[in-house]
């Protein structure tokens, strides 16, 4: 095959020779097949990521639903605790009538 660049040509030309003069036959057995998916199974364990979206893939995402969960609790109870109700019928009383809300707040009753 031709290659534009010549240090390819000459790659080529050495793997040629190479792979000619190499005759020799490998016995592939059981023990060698065992001992190369040994290998590959460390290299897999090392290999781990590290960093910040490594963290949030492994902990943070199946994390979510749980924290939803209890933001929504927290909540609830911030708005029981609180009676924030109060303040909704103070202003919904402002919108239906603001001059008797006015004269409510004037004369303190």
């Amino acid at each position: 095959m031709k290659y534009l660049n010549p240090a390819v040509e000459k790659i080529e030309r050495a793997f040629r020779i190479s792979r000619s003069l190499k005759k020799e036959t490998f016995s592939l057995d059981d023990a060698w097949q065992a001992g190369v998916m040994r290998e590959i199974r460390k290299i897999g364990s090392d290999s781990r990521e590290f960093g910040f979206g490594a963290f949030l893939a492994r902990y943070a995402w199946p994390m979510a639903p749980l924290t939803i969960v209890i933001i929504a609790m927290i909540a609830v109870s911030v708005i029981v605790t609180f009676n924030i109700t109060d303040n909704y019928d103070l202003a919904e009383t402002f919108f239906e009538n603001p001059i008797r809300f006015a004269m409510t707040q004037i004369l303190d009753v």
